[in-house]
């Protein structure tokens, strides 16, 4: 069995979307008492959404918000106020709004100061302008980079740092 944890406190990065992150959760990464179900509304959701980003180092260092796609039926934590509790993990990032009834309407999951980090939202679905819902009308330039781009520009500055 894998100590990620242990990788992440050595300086490794850990970062599981979607399916990645559902098994982290259930691998217990982010301790006993968090896990991860089924929608609400037991819906598959496949939508953009607004999110709040409350990490600011590692993976989220410098971000406040962000917009990007969600694409699940199980995406629902539950557990949230006893993993904070326990210190097992931090809340990384929250919906605006509610499109699964997660508690707190929790997204995404931190720990080792942001080095590893579990979200429900698909960043890599979001890497250029183009990806994004209404692009020509906002961005226009298809060659952007959206949204998603900036957690793996603060990958790159993470490996970098490692390596000084």
């Amino acid at each position: 069995r894998w100590d990620l944890r242990g990788f992440a406190r050595d300086g490794g990065c850990v970062l599981g979307i979607c399916n990645g992150c559902q098994a982290l959760v259930r691998d217990g990464v982010f301790g006993p008492a968090l896990t991860v179900t089924d929608n609400a509304h037991s819906r598959f959701v496949d939508r953009w959404v607004g999110l709040r980003v409350h990490a600011s180092t590692g993976w989220l260092e410098g971000l406040r918000e962000l917009a990007l796609p969600i694409r699940h039926r199980e995406g629902r934590f539950l557990g949230v106020a006893d993993t904070v509790a326990g210190g097992a993990a931090d809340v990384a990032l929250s919906y605006d709004g509610d499109p699964n009834g997660s508690e707190a309407g929790v997204a995404g999951w931190s720990a080792e100061q942001g080095r590893l980090l579990a979200l429900m939202p698909h960043p890599e679905a979001a890497l250029w302008a183009c990806q994004q819902p209404g692009w020509t009308e906002v961005l226009g330039d298809p060659r952007a980079q959206g949204q998603g781009w900036r957690l793996f520009d603060n990958l790159a500055r993470m490996m970098g740092d490692q390596r000084s």
